[in-house]
């Protein structure tokens, strides 16, 4: 089953939560594959994530609760997502809905991966007054963070190991109110941007280009990674069916019996073996 998107997003946690994925081939990796794969699109997001703060044009609606969070506070970037992410789970928790291993790991990578890359970025935004071709480079990087953040989603939704934190609210706050989870999400995400702007966070013209790209961007991302672990997995699969025994290891058998006590060779009748008509008649 192809991935798609089943409503509306404007936030990468809306995203992951809007597409569907192969439950089949996700039953199908080994829970070491699971993790792997978590761990690897957690740091992709990250550094996609870092891509979007860099540019100065704006992130997404989380991302400007947390840069608002780090601005009041002090605390590095990194810590200002824990500390968030760790309210959601517990209000999560508190309606019902308990977080998974995921929803635990992926902003303990996340956050420092971010905080990483934040200075080897900085020089992404040029220094001064903006002219055309600058806006066009910044545009052009926005992007970019919103495609390598597709990439590390899809991933993580592969992984089936929890939802993020965003989604986990939404789902709890849905089941508490009776609404659909769509809508929910959505106005949890303008709740995060309009707090994140009053405690100073950042938003402009680059949130307004994660919002129209990252649903399209993580569906994308998805289907990719999806096609990549499924051209992994089949190879394994079929390396692991059971193969009729060949016809040298039938006349092995036949000498080891013989050493055992001179068994009847007679044993390898075609009316009593399945594979009798591939032996020799000199085994006979």
């Amino acid at each position: 089953m192809r991935a798609r998107m089943t409503s509306f997003a404007i936030s990468r946690a809306g995203a992951i939560a809007a597409i569907k994925t192969n439950r089949r081939l996700r039953a199908a990796l080994p829970t070491a594959a699971q993790i792997m794969l978590l761990a690897t699109g957690s740091l992709v997001v990250g550094v996609g994530a870092a891509i979007t703060l860099s540019t100065g044009l704006g992130a997404g609606p989380f991302d400007v609760l947390l840069t608002g969070v780090s601005n009041q506070t002090g605390l590095p970037f990194a810590a200002a997502l824990w500390a968030c992410a760790a309210a959601l789970m517990l209000i999560a928790t508190g309606l019902g809905n308990r977080p998974g291993p995921g929803t635990i790991l992926a902003p303990m990578i996340i956050g420092p991966m971010i905080q990483a890359m934040l200075g080897p970025l900085a020089s992404i935004r040029p220094s001064g007054p903006l002219g055309i071709g600058d806006w066009i480079w910044l545009g052009g990087a926005q992007l970019i963070g919103v495609a390598v953040i597709g990439v590390g989603a899809g991933a993580m939704i592969l992984s089936g190991l929890g939802a993020g934190t965003g989604d986990l609210l939404a789902a709890a706050t849905s089941s508490r109110l009776g609404r659909p989870p769509a809508l929910i999400r959505t106005m949890l995400e303008l709740a995060f941007l309009g707090v994140g702007l009053i405690l100073g966070g950042r938003a402009g013209i680059g949130t307004v280009m994660v919002a129209m790209t990252i649903g399209q961007s993580v569906s994308f991302g998805h289907r990719q990674v999806e096609a990549v672990v499924t051209s992994l997995v089949k190879p394994v699969e079929q390396s692991k069916r059971p193969r009729w025994r060949s016809v040298v290891s039938l006349g092995a058998d036949r000498q080891i019996l013989e050493w055992a006590g001179g068994v009847n060779t007679r044993f390898l009748r075609k009316a009593e073996h399945p594979l009798a008509h591939d032996v020799p008649q000199d085994l006979v």
